[in-house]
């Protein structure tokens, strides 16, 4: 299960956490992703990747 917290403050102290970061993804992550990216993310936000 996945919580997704808006504001940082509301993380408990004890959890480990990870921040999204579009710049990041954009010029890291996205240069990575294989030809089955496009239907995972079309399924999870009803989004096209180009």
């Amino acid at each position: 299960m996945i919580t997704i917290y808006k504001k940082k403050k509301d993380i408990p102290e004890y959890m480990e956490y990870v921040e999204l970061n579009d710049l990041f993804f954009n010029q890291n992550t996205a240069a990575c992703l294989d030809h089955q990216a496009a239907e995972i993310v079309k399924r999870i936000d009803d989004t096209k990747l180009f």
